[in-house]
């Protein structure tokens, strides 16, 4: 079952956010770009500011983007934690069974 989430999680993470991550991350490159060519045309204090705002907020962008990153690296790895935390716990049920088993029906 945590296998299915963590494959559909992979899917969706993949095709929606990544798409919308690399659009906003696409749009503000070109803002910067052609805040940069405005600046090289004619540099007044007007234009070298809003560069340096458009430069800002890409950089924001891009620490955001490491941030929800890591965080969905942390999600991912606490998820498979659990699933072998599962897993071994099933196969000590499994394990205490087996031997309740044999000691019921073969010592009696």
């Amino acid at each position: 079952m945590l296998r299915f989430l963590f494959h559909t999680f992979d899917i969706c993470y993949n095709l929606i956010i990544r798409d919308f991550i690399l659009t906003i991350k696409s749009k503000q490159a070109v803002e910067v770009s052609r805040r940069q060519a405005r600046v090289r045309e004619s540099p007044i204090p007007e234009n070298v500011s809003k560069l340096h705002a458009a430069e800002a907020k890409m950089r924001e962008i891009k620490a955001n983007m490491a941030v929800l990153g890591k965080e969905a690296a942390a999600a991912l790895a606490a998820v498979e934690a659990q699933q072998h935390r599962l897993t071994f716990q099933r196969l000590v049920a499994m394990v205490c069974l087996i031997f309740q088993y044999r000691i019921f029906y073969f010592e009696a």
